[in-house]
């Protein structure tokens, strides 16, 4: 794989939640995405993070839920965002 975020999504393809290791690294390739301005591709990342998460993990949960609200916040699902905001 060429780049962070491409590997990242290819990993996390053949992944059953939770891994825990996989939404670690979709978490750290969705802030490479955001630092470069690719918005939907954060988004992106950052919600297949989420959904690998192990529901245990409450730091990386709380951690990567408001990134997730933010991102989308960025490419303009205001309403979504806010719910999930809301939600924490």
């Amino acid at each position: 794989m060429a780049d962070p975020e491409s590997a990242a999504l290819h990993h996390a393809e053949a992944a059953a939640p939770p891994d825990e290791s996989i939404a670690a690294r979709l978490e750290d390739a969705a802030a490479i995405a955001s630092s470069r301005g690719a918005s939907i591709a954060a988004l992106e990342l950052y919600e297949r993070a989420v959904d690998l998460s192990d529901p245990d993990a409450v730091e990386a949960l709380a951690r990567r839920r408001p990134r997730l609200a933010e991102a989308r916040f960025v490419v303009g699902e205001t309403r979504v965002a806010h719910a999930e905001l809301t939600d924490l």
